[in-house]
């Protein structure tokens, strides 16, 4: 039992002694590493451009501070400025467009115009007889809706 008692302590002995290498071993190259070093400005310079970074003066640096400050103060002053209002919805309406016997293009734009669909009659009339539409205008009734263009209420009427 004496021998395993003395292997024991022989083993502990000899982790201390590694131990304590690596320890003092890490503090001189700790040491090594904190010695200061006399880099000059532009080396430092070099150093932060190369890793990304932009070098300016602080006056400059203070100079686009102050600009930024006033550009933000200058964005919530508008942001505060402009009233804050609801856009109400666009309303549209229809109507029952009714075509009879008789009625020529000039009838047709006439009662679209007096129903609000169209904003001009004579405009809407030109555009027919323009587009040679104003002789195929077919008799029925028709659904047309206050935001349709010209082109497309006469497609309608056209069929």
């Amino acid at each position: 039992m004496k021998t395993i008692i003395r292997s024991y302590a022989l083993g502990l002995l000899t982790a201390v002694i590694a131990v304590g290498i690596v320890y003092f071993q890490d503090e001189n190259t700790a040491a090594d590493h904190t010695e200061k070093q006399n880099i000059t400005l532009d080396e430092a310079k070099n150093f932060v451009t190369l890793k990304g970074y932009q070098v300016i003066p602080t006056e400059d640096w203070k100079e686009l501070n102050d600009i930024k400050e006033s550009y933000e103060q200058l964005i919530e002053e508008q942001n505060e400025a402009k009233p804050e209002t609801e856009e109400e919805p666009i309303s549209y309406h229809s109507y029952l467009l009714t075509i009879e016997p008789g009625m020529n293009s000039s009838d047709v734009s006439e009662l679209l115009y007096q129903a609000q669909i169209i904003d001009n009659e004579k405009r809407f009339n030109q555009y027919l007889v323009e587009n040679g539409l104003s002789t195929r205008i077919q008799i029925g009734e028709y659904e047309l809706i206050s935001d349709m263009t010209y082109e497309e209420i006469a497609a309608i009427i056209t069929r």
